[in-house]
């Protein structure tokens, strides 16, 4: 056999030409979702045969067959570089049409059988997709063969219609022949005449509303009908009551051309709608080709009624959704007469979750059998804007999403076929209405594609403000140019908006929150890295001002909020020739940022660890002795900021970490000098009177501690660390104050272990510490794996999550990890293998209900979608995950 080519054949130009009769094995999978082969039909009529099997479990590869309409030198030279998911719908259209298509479903094999017609002047020139539709991988085995179709002679004597007689004269005296007799000849007896046959009788008509039954088999293994179309509309055609598999196509009047084709597998029934004009046509029923089976059939044909609204204008009303769920029936076909889009609307009484489902008619089977979509948007949007669902093949869609509701919005459902495809089917559309939907959502499907791959805008940089979700989003334009835009979202489809186009190659980052406005840093408009705000508002979202005038920037870093004011430093690129690091303040309401200077500070000082208390700024920074120290910039009137440093170890460098706000008083880990020793130890600080007095905690005698994970409990009075002593590893302690800011009004506490969960000096390195309604969650490892762990602040109260009563399913819970708490719940990402990496909540016990688990399997079965960037904003978590459908897409759940 051939082998096909690789991921080059996804594109006409790299297609492969063939001649027929071939066999081709093949390959598709998430990197190579099609396979294009091209080929030139024989001169006359041929009957073209396409057979692909082989396909893998869990994998749906469908077939479709194309025409070139235009040379293909012309199609190849306009749109032959480009992958074939990335041809626009008018460019298919001008360049090539569909003939037939297969789609089965599933991995059951797939096949076309059409009349195709090449003359010398018109070559037929073809193409054929393999195309993936669900699945990672799979291989195929499909052959391709045309039969000649062969034209039928005259009969002797008959003249051929449109072929004009001999132009001979006639012979004086003598009688001109008869038609189809000979001329006698002298002496010679004149033959009998030789008789006309009967002609043969055309298909039998067949009637609408009757059903037409009959039989194929190896000795008649086709049926053909004509039938009548009185009444342009769209017609319903349903095959059934077979043992064995038989097929259903319909042709234009003369045969020729297959309008639309069923070919499920087995005996399963065949459902096709066909839109038809006023005129004749031909219905063939036949026998599977190699199938060698005998089954009888039951055919009927009816006209569909449409009783849904083809537009929003006359989309049908269903008012306000309450808690009984909503079913509409109808169907879609491409170019319907009447049907060719659906749309329904309504209204919800409040914020809450809307599920949407599209299944068959039970009437049907209770299956779509043609690929139907769905698209749920706003009132001023465009369909495109809201949630769209497009399962491939004839898979229900079943999705959902979160909606602002109340009396100022309408929203719209649409139903279609799928887009540049020849689709119909009758359906149910199924709305149920929770007005506090538990499931993530996705916020917007930003930017729409026909597969994953390139339909992900990439959306990164998620950042709460005002409780509302900043981040940035790659997408086409109103003019179909790519932009990479800031976004703001609530978490509804309609609140979801689109505030500043950047050119694609912009880089934005350091997202930051100061007082009610976002702070970043972007490259845009060849001025550089600079420093950029909005507000939430189009207008509003705007350079703050260029540090550094030209091209190269002035490349803002460390932005931190310190009261309702910014402080950052500059580091413009090395090599650039322009002045070192500073450090600036920019006041709040205005767009002049203030250098900050001190003659203590080292021109070309490391700025890190950027904190703040109250009104405060601390950062760590080297001395002119070259020594990293404790900073802070303290603000007086206008714009006046005096920086002072405070040297914990006057020998050597302190290097200064973890700065962390306890109470208002300043925590850090540093490197200090322990009961009068020569050398410093790595030990837990905290900061009594800046300047000139701090308290150490030493754990480890003469050793350094190492502490980290600082995180300090308010209401417990108790601030959390991570450290190793003498005898244990790296595990978890504890400082419980008696007073709430734990300053030095009281004798310093002494530290106590939490609890030794990994036995010995290895240490379970615990991590990942937050505040679960007044207990420590955290994520350690006893041995056995990497867990989630929750403390009470003692060796009791301290357990693996999993040994709770109601949390059993997390002992199969791998790599744990971005533990976030939002609402009272803990949301973290964790893998299984039936699931792979996906999101999950654990609700904490409350009113004698018991701690329970959740799994969200955004990422239907053991591919991930890999949820990242937690982000909690007020009652919602935002975060960013990939369904395989949508791509990198922003996501949230209340």
């Amino acid at each position: 056999m051939a082998r096909a080519a690789g991921d080059r054949d996804s594109r006409l130009g790299g297609a492969r030409l063939v001649g027929l009769p071939t066999n081709i094995s093949g390959r598709v999978g998430r990197t190579d979702l099609d396979d294009l082969l091209r080929f030139t039909a024989p001169n006359g009529r041929s009957s073209f045969t396409l057979n692909l099997s082989g396909i893998a479990k869990r994998n749906n590869i469908d077939v479709e067959l194309y025409r070139f309409v235009r040379p293909v030198n012309e199609v190849l030279r306009s749109i032959g570089k480009l992958n074939f998911r990335q041809i626009r719908g008018r460019d298919r259209n001008r360049n090539f049409q569909l003939v037939a298509a297969s789609r089965s479903g599933g991995n059951r094999n797939e096949s076309l059988t059409v009349e195709l017609n090449s003359t010398a002047e018109a070559p037929g020139e073809f193409f054929v997709r393999v195309l993936r539709r669900q699945g990672n991988n799979s291989r195929y085995v499909m052959t391709l063969e045309a039969t000649p179709v062969a034209t039928p002679l005259p009969t002797p004597g008959v003249p051929v219609p449109g072929v004009p007689s001999p132009d001979i004269p006639p012979t004086p005296g003598v009688p001109s022949p008869s038609p189809g007799v000979p001329s006698p000849t002298p002496g010679v007896p004149s033959p009998s005449p030789i008789p006309v046959p009967t002609p043969v009788p055309g298909p039998p008509p067949i009637t609408i509303n009757t059903v037409q039954r009959g039989t194929v088999s190896n000795g008649d293994p086709e049926d053909r009908y004509e039938l009548n179309i009185t009444t342009a509309g769209d017609y319903l055609f349903t095959l059934s009551g077979m043992t064995a598999d038989a097929d259903l196509e319909v042709r234009s009047g003369d045969g020729n051309t297959v309008l639309r084709a069923s070919r499920n597998t087995g005996g399963n029934p065949e459902r096709l709608i066909q839109p038809f004009d006023v005129g004749k046509y031909i219905v063939r029923v036949f026998q599977k080709p190699g199938s060698g089976a005998t089954t009888n059939y039951s055919l009927n044909i009816g006209r569909l009624t449409d009783g849904i609204g083809n537009t929003e204008a006359t989309a049908r009303d269903l008012g306000t959704l309450g808690s009984t769920p909503v079913t509409q029936s109808n169907y879609v076909v491409t170019a319907g007469k009447d049907s060719p889009v659906d749309f329904v609307k309504f209204k919800l009484p409040g914020r809450g979750f809307l599920t949407v489902e599209l299944t068959g008619r039970p009437a049907d089977g209770g299956r779509l059998f043609g690929n139907l979509d769905v698209d749920v948007y706003a009132a001023g949007q465009l369909p495109s804007e809201g949630l769209v669902a497009a399962t491939l093949g004839t898979e229900s869609e079943t999705f959902g999403g979160t909606l602002a509701g109340g009396p100022a919005n309408t929203y719209y459902v649409r139903v279609r076929p799928q887009d540049n495809s020849v689709e119909g089917s009758t359906y149910n559309l199924r709305l149920v209405y929770n007005p506090r939907g538990p499931q993530p959502s996705i916020t917007r499907d930003i930017r729409i594609g026909d597969s994953p791959e390139n339909s992900s805008s990439e959306a990164s940089n998620l950042t709460e403000v005002n409780g509302l979700a900043y981040f940035t989003a790659e997408a086409p334009d109103s003019q179909g140019v790519l932009k990479r835009s800031l976004w703001l979202s609530n978490g509804t489809l309609n609140g979801t908006k689109r505030l500043f186009d950047f050119d694609p190659g912009v880089i934005l980052e350091s997202f930051t929150k100061v007082g009610g406005a976002l702070y970043f840093v972007a490259n845009a408009n060849n001025l550089g890295k600079e420093l950029w705000t909005s507000d939430g508002t189009t207008s509003g979202t705007r350079l703050v001002t260029d540090l550094v005038p030209g091209s190269v920037g002035s490349n803002p870093k460390g932005l931190t909020a310190v009261g309702n004011d910014l402080y950052f430093y500059t580091e413009p690129t090395a090599g650039s020739g322009l002045s070192p690091k500073k450090l600036y303040r920019l006041r709040q309401g205005t767009f002049t940022p203030t250098e900050i200077v001190s003659d203590q500070l080292e021109p070309l000082s490391e700025f890190n660890n950027f904190m703040s208390i109250g009104n405060t700024l601390y950062f760590t920074a080297d001395t002119i002795d070259g020594d990293t120290e404790l900073w802070r910039a303290v603000a007086g009137p206008g714009d006046t900021v005096t920086l002072e440093v405070m040297d914990l170890n006057p020998d050597a460098s302190s290097a200064p970490s973890n700065l962390t706000n306890a109470g208002n008083v300043l925590f850090l880990t540093a490197n200090v000098k322990v009961g009068g020793g020569i050398a410093s130890q790595r030990e837990l600080v905290r900061i009594d009177q800046f300047g000139s007095s701090f308290t150490r905690f030493n754990l480890n005698d003469d050793s350094s501690s190492n502490p980290g994970n600082l995180l300090y409990f308010a209401g417990g009075r108790t601030l959390y660390f991570t450290a190793l002593d003498r005898t244990n590893g790296t595990e978890l302690w504890r400082l419980t104050f008696a007073n709430n800011p734990p300053t030095d009004n009281a004798p310093a506490p002494t530290p106590q272990l939490v609890r030794d969960i990994a036995s010995g000096s290895v240490g379970s390195n615990p991590s990942n510490l937050v505040n679960l309604g007044g207990r420590l969650a955290f994520i350690a490892n006893d041995g056995s794996g990497a867990a989630i762990w929750i403390s009470g602040g003692t060796a009791a109260t301290t357990q693996k999550l999993s040994s709770i009563t109601g949390l059993d399913a997390l002992a199969t819970v791998t790599n744990p990890q971005a533990l976030t708490v939002v609402n009272g719940s803990l949301f973290f990402v964790g893998t299984t293998e039936e699931n792979g990496t996906e999101l999950w909540r654990v609700t904490p016990a409350a009113s004698g209900q018991p701690w329970t688990a959740r799994l969200f399997d955004i990422r239907v079965g053991p591919e991930s979608s890999f949820p990242l960037q937690l982000n909690s904003a007020q009652t919602q978590l935002f975060f960013v995950a990939d369904d395989g459908i949508t791509g990198k897409e922003v996501w949230s759940v209340v």
